[in-house]
């Protein structure tokens, strides 16, 4: 399969938690607990584990070689984050309040924030799949271009030799 094309599709559901401190508005402390939930969608599968079929299951050949599959995984990882955050306008502020004894603010609100992760990401739940479907019905253009490129093709129907004949089909064989 070494022209086979592999397409992953998906997203990542990203739930975070912050907690911290911060120093008169001037600086912020935080540590960041980050959960991400990749979902992937693989085209076409090839591993016939991930669909719930034996590991010798030639997967050209399911479904009498008429449609690929595609395959849908699952996972759960932590990432772990320290970050600072730091507010140059109002050290700014503060600085020309001292100076000039003055309440305004002489520039917008300007914050540099370094974040650094320090572990992750860390699988809770490793990927785990789904199942699969036929590509079939609105898939059927992407299965046809997948199984001419992924699959070898059909034996030649019009062979009438068996496999030690020295003509691999009728077409070769000489007038």
């Amino acid at each position: 399969h070494k022209f086979c094309p592999e397409y992953t599709l998906g997203f990542d559901v990203k739930l975070q938690i912050k907690i911290g401190c911060v120093l008169y508005e001037i600086i912020g402390v935080y540590i960041k607990v980050e959960f991400v939930i990749p979902f992937r969608i693989l085209l076409p599968e090839l591993d016939p584990t991930h669909c719930k079929l034996p590991a010798d299951t030639d997967m050209c050949t399911v479904n009498d070689g008429r449609y690929m599959k595609a395959s849908f995984s699952i996972a759960l990882n932590l990432n772990i984050y320290l970050g600072v955050r730091l507010d140059i306008a109002q050290i700014f502020s503060k600085l020309m309040r001292l100076m000039r004894g003055s309440k305004g603010s002489v520039m917008d609100s300007d914050k540099v924030t370094a974040e650094k992760r320090i572990a992750g990401p860390i699988p809770i739940i490793p990927t785990t799949y789904l199942g699969c479907v036929d590509l079939k019905g609105i898939f059927k253009q992407m299965n046809d271009v997948l199984v001419v490129a992924c699959c070898p093709p059909p034996p030649d129907p019009y062979s009438q030799y068996g496999p030690d004949s020295q003509y691999e089909s009728y077409s070769q064989y000489p007038p």
